[in-house]
């Protein structure tokens, strides 16, 4: 009998490889997403906790409003890679299968790519601060969409017409 912790399950290593390669936190819904597989995604959240658990992954929930919260989950940069995603070399009597060789070698680009990346960032960059800043200034931007769709609203009032047309009166798009 193998013990569990030895052998990690199938969404566990796929949500521990998608997070140790993806440059920002990601959500359970967009990892809902990444997984096609119906058997891997119903133990993603099982899988999520274990990596949490274990120290791998960093989870943190946002709170926007008493009904509202985004929980986001990102690599933990100070523990060591667990999960090693180069496949193990199996010589063929034909040598080494091209497909397989160019997979390592695009594998091999993207983490050069990856810590060059990385280099540009100060040593002391917080991810967390970072996003949490981002999401104060989206609320700012819509508090003043908001006021400005209001100040739009009552211009139409005014005048009789409808808010389409104000749009067009100050030579806004509608998506604007």
């Amino acid at each position: 009998m193998t013990d569990r912790a030895l052998q990690p399950t199938i969404a566990t290593q796929l949500t521990a490889h998608i997070l140790n390669h993806h440059p920002r936190p990601l959500s359970e819904s967009e990892l809902n997403t990444a997984f096609s597989s119906p058997a891997i995604s119903a133990d993603l959240s099982e899988a999520l906790k274990e990596l949490v658990d274990n120290g791998t992954l960093i989870k943190k929930t946002l709170q926007f409003g008493p009904d509202n919260e985004l929980t986001l989950f990102r690599y933990n940069e100070k523990r060591p890679t667990i999960i090693d995603d180069t496949p193990p070399s199996q010589p063929t009597q034909e040598g080494p299968d091209p497909e397989l060789t160019l997979l390592r070698d695009q594998v091999e680009t993207l983490r050069a790519e990856q810590t060059q990346l990385l280099s540009t960032f100060d040593s002391d960059f917080d991810v967390d601060t970072y996003v949490d800043a981002h999401i104060k200034r989206l609320h700012h931007y819509n508090e003043i969409k908001d006021v400005g769709q209001m100040i739009i609203g009552k211009c139409a009032e005014q005048e009789g017409t409808t808010t389409r047309e104000m749009y067009t009166t100050f030579g806004l798009e509608e998506d604007d």
